[in-house]
């Protein structure tokens, strides 16, 4: 074969024609996969979800001869526990736990609902602080606005006003988590999850600056409690998108931390 003839044959398998079928086919092949992935992992959600919804609500942990005190969580799906394999490995289960054991006979009401951002706890959550008058109350919300890439004003609107109501009630502990770090959920696409985490940084910044009473004490789970699945991958439940037991404890040690924590005065 002349050299000529040799160099046309190159042009014509590199040609746009001779090239695109395989490229499309690597594309479609891609894409199947993918959706694959996101239907076995949504169907992973709901069966945790399902599995969260049998948890109780309203109940009780400890010695009934000790001091009464009652404990309201709220805020989103880990909240609720979605992820975790019973109760107790929750994280208002590793806080209603550590208050029993400093002695107190503790009332559990928790009213986290797995989806809720901070306009849905603004709006569906607040009246327990009115109808139960808790002595501890925690706050984890944020992870939903950030993924949803919730607009930073409304962010701040919703969360002012959650943040009057708690300081308005009668509690003597309040504790917040900060957004955590989203951009490590192994369930986003890269590109996707390091947009959702510029989101959750600019909504801690927002919450750092309405902290204004003595009462209330921060888990800080974007820096302290980060999640990596590259150091862990047990970290995350079967969904890759929250976290398993082992996530919780993590996250449950920061808030019960934060609720032994001293108000400042």
């Amino acid at each position: 074969m002349s050299n000529c003839a040799y160099a046309e044959d190159v042009r014509t398998s590199l040609s746009p024609k001779t090239m695109i079928i395989p490229l499309l086919s690597l594309i479609i092949l891609f894409l199947i996969g993918y959706g694959i992935r996101v239907g076995i992992l949504y169907r992973n959600t709901g069966t945790l979800t399902t599995t969260s919804e049998t948890f109780p609500r309203d109940y009780y942990v400890g010695d009934k001869t000790k001091p009464p005190l009652t404990y309201l969580a709220l805020g989103d799906s880990t909240v609720q526990g979605v992820g975790a394999s019973s109760p107790e490995k929750t994280l208002v289960g590793q806080i209603a736990q550590r208050l029993s054991e400093k002695g107190k006979y503790v009332h559990v009401i928790n009213a986290g609902i797995t989806g809720a951002r901070m306009h849905d706890v603004k709006i569906n959550q607040l009246q327990a602080l009115v109808d139960n008058k808790p002595d501890v109350i925690s706050l984890v919300a944020g992870a939903n606005d950030a993924i949803h890439h919730t607009p930073e004003a409304d962010f701040s609107t919703s969360l002012t006003k959650v943040m009057d109501s708690l300081i308005a009630s009668s509690a003597a502990r309040i504790i917040i988590a900060t957004s955590p770090d989203v951009g490590l959920m192994p369930a986003l696409p890269h590109f996707y999850a390091q947009g959702a985490k510029r989101y959750a940084e600019k909504q801690n910044m927002v919450l750092a600056l309405k902290i204004t009473d003595s009462r209330i004490a921060i888990a800080d789970l974007f820096t302290e409690g980060k999640l990596d699945p590259k150091a862990d991958a047990s970290l995350y439940a079967s969904d890759q998108f929250h976290p398993s037991d082992k996530g919780y404890a993590v996250w449950g040690k920061l808030l019960a931390k934060a609720s032994e924590q001293k108000a400042q005065h």
